[in-house]
């Protein structure tokens, strides 16, 4: 349980890092609003799709290895 907690907790920090490294100035990367975060959280979603396991995104170790290949 804490393994997975931290694979969580660093998949977290990894995409917030990446939305505020995307602050380019530009409005469509830029979010300047809750709705505009939100929006962007939700394309982001679609475009990273995460294995499902018993209705639950599985962001199991070995998962997470077969995504990066």
């Amino acid at each position: 349980m804490l393994r997975k907690s931290i694979h969580l907790t660093i998949l977290m920090c990894t995409i917030i890092s990446f939305v505020m490294s995307c602050s380019t100035g530009n409005s469509k990367t830029t979010a300047s609003t809750h709705a505009d975060l939100v929006q962007l959280f939700q394309e982001f979603r679609e475009f990273q799709k995460p294995a499902i396991k018993k209705e639950i995104p599985d962001y199991s170790y070995e998962v997470m290895q077969k995504q990066a290949q």
